[in-house]
């Protein structure tokens, strides 16, 4: 299969079970939010939040090594996925442990503690499952990860909405979030079994401590990232409470439902970016040209669309008593516009084996997110969170742009991006000038017109659309 090809193929695949997985985490946050509150809706944030940040501890960084090395070379499949697999699953049990432990320390209330537990082994299936994600996504088969994930999804979404709408609250959605979890697992072991390796334990002692060595600078670009994308939730709640945590999450959840579309197309680049590395640079260099301005023509529109409409998203979705989270929801879709592109030159580096440059850059932007955090929240509460993502991201944009520029990897940003920035333009005007209209029939036209003038001017090449309906055409023969 072709380099454009399997890249479509995977891309096509990861998006559709985003999709799903974005439209059924928003309406149980919905639900959440309009049948339970935001208390209710700070406390299912925070816990997985804080769970997810221990659950990465125990990555340290072997997933992206193990997909980097493996899309290099099949035939350590075997041998690190055993080794990988046993290593991760015992780390994950122990730090899962380890914040159980810290959560009953601090936290006192009767309620979450019952809720946290229930959380737990949602959590541990879940991350079991990813360990097999990254398997197929070394051998560009994304597909099963894709049909797995869209049943977790749908369970999570039929399931947890019938005991939501029927009144049986947060401790029977949790419940379902268990079950939908290890159909996920079971669905990608045995998927995993039968189409590539049979997953067995393996310690190989030697090879964890080489494994490890090699892993950290990509463990600690993960952390890092995790830091300053979620340690707001986690310092909200403490320097707050679970209602500023609710009210912040409606924004931002509305905001990582967007982080799909530049993640997952970066995920379906990088095992391409890592070969590329070795057999073509030009190609290389090609390919990040192109990925990063396709990237920008759709958060460019995203942002200032959305910065526009906030209050209208917010009474639309949520009710009045979200209203407050509207210009939460302004500042963090600005940051959106740099995280779209920033996923892509962060893979770069760790494609062309400058993880450690990535480390460095992520790790002096969770230091920063931190103090902004600290100083901003005390007095500005979620909008203080809100703005310390914001520049933090900024910043993160202009490290990361700098370090691949430096690297042979410059990119003329005006001559690159003043076609969707026109675009945009027209149709902030249109939004601006028809704001009292129907908010749907807004939304539509507004995408309507940032389309028209960009095909106008040229946004989109007739190459670039002969090209996909050549890979269209190939798919259906």
């Amino acid at each position: 299969m072709s380099i454009v090809k399997s890249v479509v193929k995977n891309t096509f695949w990861l998006y559709s079970a985003e999709i799903v997985s974005t439209i059924s985490s928003t309406i149980l946050i919905i639900l959440i939010s309009r049948l339970l509150g935001s208390v209710e809706l700070g406390m299912y944030s925070f816990i997985f939040s804080y769970l997810t940040l221990f659950s990465l501890l125990s990555s340290l960084g072997l997933p992206s090594y193990f997909i980097r090395e493996i899309a290099r070379d099949k035939s350590l499949a075997k041998l690190y996925y055993r080794n990988v697999g046993t290593l991760r699953m015992l780390l994950c049990l122990f730090s899962l442990a380890l914040s159980f432990v810290l959560f009953i320390f601090f936290e006192k209330s009767r309620t979450p503690v019952l809720l946290f537990m229930l959380a737990l082994p949602a959590v541990f299936f879940n991350f079991q499952g990813r360990m097999i994600r990254h398997l197929f996504q070394a051998h560009e088969l994304m597909e099963y990860e894709a049909i797995a994930r869209i049943i977790q999804k749908l369970i999570d979404l039929f399931a947890g909405g019938y005991v939501l709408l029927s009144g049986k609250g947060l401790f029977a959605l949790f419940i379902v979030l268990i079950i939908s979890n290890l159909v996920y697992f079971l669905v990608l072991f045995i998927s995993s079994a039968y189409k590539i390796i049979l997953f067995k334990f393996d310690f190989n002692f030697k090879l964890w401590g080489t494994l490890i060595k090699k892993s950290l600078p990509f463990w600690f670009a993960q952390i890092f990232l995790y830091i300053y994308f979620r340690t707001d939730i986690v310092m909200l709640k403490f320097l707050k409470g679970y209602h500023d945590v609710g009210l912040y999450e409606a924004a931002y959840k509305l905001i990582a439902g967007l982080n799909f579309i530049p993640l997952l197309f970066v995920v379906s680049l990088y095992p391409v970016m890592s070969k590329l590395f070795i057999e073509n640079k030009k190609l290389l260099l090609s390919l990040f040209k192109k990925g990063f301005y396709y990237l920008s023509i759709v958060a460019i529109p995203l942002g200032i669309g959305t910065f526009l409409v906030s209050e209208k998203i917010i009474l639309f979705l949520y009710g009045n008593e979200f209203l407050p989270s509207s210009l939460a929801l302004k500042i963090l879709v600005l940051s959106e516009i740099f995280v779209f592109v920033s996923h892509l030159m962060g893979y770069l580096l760790n494609s062309i084996n400058l993880q450690k440059i990535f480390s460095i850059s992520t790790f002096v932007c969770a230091v920063l997110n931190i103090l902004l955090n600290i100083l901003l929240i005390p007095r500005f509460g979620f909008i203080g969170a809100a703005f310390a993502t914001l520049l933090t991201q900024g910043f993160n944009f202009g490290l990361l742009f700098t370090f691949c520029s430096k690297k042979g990897f410059k990119l003329n940003l005006p001559k690159l991006l003043w076609k969707p920035l026109i675009s945009a333009g027209a149709m902030s005007l249109f939004i601006i000038s028809f704001f009292k209209m129907n908010f749907v029939l807004l939304i539509i036209f507004s995408v309507f017109i940032y389309l028209i003038f960009l095909y106008l001017i040229g946004g989109v090449s007739q190459k670039d659309i002969s090209k996909i309906k050549e890979i269209l055409k190939i798919k259906k023969t």
